[in-house]
This record gives structure tokens, sequence and C-alpha cells, in this order.
């Protein structure tokens, strides 16, 4: 008989599953359902997954994954109000795991709900080099972005995709780049309590004014400005 395995730092667990994490958000944004169930699939032996036969170290480790993928999936293009059903689903489904074998079989459940969501966000019929560029936009805004280090990471000619992405979409990379980054942003302040510069940061601006800058010419007022109006709404 097994014995119940000692819970893992929750901190530790966020760690080892940190690139499972990424890789997975990857594979999912560019429609690689194997790549995505991979990672998956390493993600749930990093977090020790059913390696006890307690029931309810098993859901809380189920209830682990769900909340992960939630917040995973709220960072990308995919439609929230979607993703936010299918994780409350699931939390019911969840607190109906009886065995197991049930645990198991609500884990790869857990993985096919969030895939089929998000392979049912409909892009505009851009080209499928230009999904993925925006999809790896989506996928990246806190980090680092421009045109060559998108090209590369694509295998792409960088004057290529740029001519494509612009013939497609009607704008540059950098300037959708800066759309995504300012409407996640709007995000942030309409759910969050962030104040500009924490907003700023996490959507990859490392320069305030230019954030500000560029917040003013897409939502006609300035940050400060539009998080204050809608800090109590």
């Amino acid at each position: 008989e097994k014995n119940d395995c000692t819970p893992l730092n929750i901190d530790e667990l966020a760690i080892n599953a940190q690139q499972q994490l990424q890789d997975f958000r990857d594979s999912l944004l560019r429609g690689d359902r194997e790549g995505a169930l991979q990672s998956y699939k390493q993600m749930l032996m990093d977090l020790h997954m059913f390696s006890s036969d307690n029931l309810y170290i098993c859901k809380r480790q189920l209830h682990m994954v769900n909340d992960y993928l939630l917040i995973l999936l709220l960072t990308t293009h995919i439609n929230p109000v979607q993703t936010s059903r299918i994780y409350r689903f699931l939390i019911e489904k969840i607190e109906r795991v009886y065995s197991h074998d049930t645990a198991t079989q609500t884990a790869y459940e857990i993985f096919f709900k969030y895939f089929a969501a998000s392979q049912n966000t409909a892009l505009p019929e851009y080209s499928k080099t230009v999904n993925e560029v925006i999809n790896y936009i989506h996928a990246h805004l806190e980090e680092p972005l421009n045109l060559s280090g998108i090209a590369k990471y694509m295998n792409k000619n960088a004057s290529a995709l740029s001519s494509s992405f612009k013939q497609n979409t009607g704008i540059t990379i950098t300037d959708y780049i800066h759309q995504a980054r300012i409407n996640k942003a709007v995000q942030y302040f309409n759910t969050t309590k962030m104040t500009v510069s924490e907003a700023a940061l996490a959507v990859g601006f490392q320069d305030f004014a230019y954030f500000s800058r560029l917040f003013r010419k897409q939502m006609g007022c300035s940050p400060k400005e539009y998080r204050n109006a809608h800090l109590n709404t």
C-alpha cells in the first residue's frame, strides 16, 4: 500500500513546472496538440501527480493544475469568458472524483478541455504564419519583443515576415506589439488594482514615459487618468 506523499511546497511546485508551462503555452498557441500534451504530461510528473492514493491529495493536485492552466490561458488571446466557464466546470468535475482512476481521467480531461478552447477561439482570416506571430506575441507580452527575435524564433526571414504581416493586418509587427500591450494594460486596470508602473512592467515596458505616450495615443488619455477613472468601477 502506498503511503500518502508529503505535500510539496507550492513555490517549489511552481518552479519545477515553470518550463513545462511555458512549453505548454507555446505549443497550445501553435495548435501543436502532441507538443502541448507532452509538456502537460511532464508537468504532471514534476508535480508528482497521483503519487498518493489519498483522494484529498489527488483532488488538491487537480485543483492546482486547473488553477495553473486558467492563469496561463488568461495571458493569451483565448476568450477569457470561455476559459472561465471551463475552469468552473472542471472545479465541479474535480469535486466528483471518487477514485485514483477517475482522478487520472480528470487530469487528461483538463488538458483536452483547455486545448479545445484554444483551438475554438477564432482569429481573423490571416495566413498561418501571421496567426503564429500573433499567438507568439500574446504569449510573450511581458518579455522583450521585436521583429528580429520573432523571425529568429520562427526561423523566417525578418524582412519577408514583416512584409507578410503588414500585408495581412495592415500594420507593422511593432505596432501590433504596442497595441496588444496597451490592451493588456487596460485589462489590468479594469480588473486589478495595479499601479501604472506595475502594469507597464507586466506588459513589457521598462520606459514608463514611453508607455504613457503610447497609451495616450491609443486610448486618448494617460494611463493614470484611465486607471483612476476605472479603479472603483
